[in-house]
């Protein structure tokens, strides 16, 4: 009977172990993953896989309890009933714009921003296209690319207001020193 107890107890364990290790691979993923592209639909379902991961640990709990304590096996599968359907509403957006599919829009008066969330960095792109302003996630890098964009063609879904592609990026002109220097002597010309 003790060598039952002791495999129950490390096979407890192994469970234990693996759920915290799957936790901490979705985390992982959430905060590494890009923001932008086919990743970025990837990392917005990291949430409700994580959500998911919550519920089968209440539905594991309530099963092993089922013959020690009717109570605990219950609640065991109303939580995981109830976490699993937080899950599926929090997933809803992910999965109607797959079904979907990306929009395309030409955004103008380009900005980017950067806001301190709880663990990182958060970028932003924002513009208008027409009346409608719009705000997406991106990453640092396409932040310090996109800072001198004059207008963008991008493809996003927009439920999880995720940006697939960048379709075309017109840059603001630059103007060298030889311009500066041109434009200041005609200027002087002309007065």
């Amino acid at each position: 009977m003790a060598g039952k107890d002791q495999k129950t107890e490390t096979r407890e364990k192994i469970e234990v172990i693996l759920i915290v290790a799957v936790d901490i691979f979705l985390i992982a993923c959430w905060i590494f993953l890009p923001e932008t592209g086919m990743w970025g639909m990837v990392n917005e379902t990291m949430g409700a896989f994580l959500i998911l991961s919550w519920s089968i640990c209440f539905l594991l709990g309530g099963i092993k309890k089922k013959k020690e304590d009717k109570k605990a096996f219950i609640l065991g599968i109303a939580g995981f009933i109830c976490i699993f359907a937080f899950g599926g509403w929090i997933s809803k957006n992910v999965v109607l714009d797959l079904m979907t599919g990306p929009r395309t829009v030409h955004l103008t008066q380009i900005t980017t921003n950067q806001s301190v969330g709880r663990i990182r960095f958060y970028y932003y792109l924002s513009g208008k296209d027409g009346s409608k302003n719009y705000r997406f996630k991106i990453s640092t890098n396409e932040a310090v690319e996109l800072e001198d964009a004059a207008s963008i063609t991008l493809s996003y879904y927009p439920r999880t207001e995720r940006i697939l592609e960048f379709c075309n990026v017109q840059k603001r002109p630059v103007w060298d020193e030889g311009a500066w220097k041109k434009q200041s002597e005609d200027y002087q010309f002309i007065k």
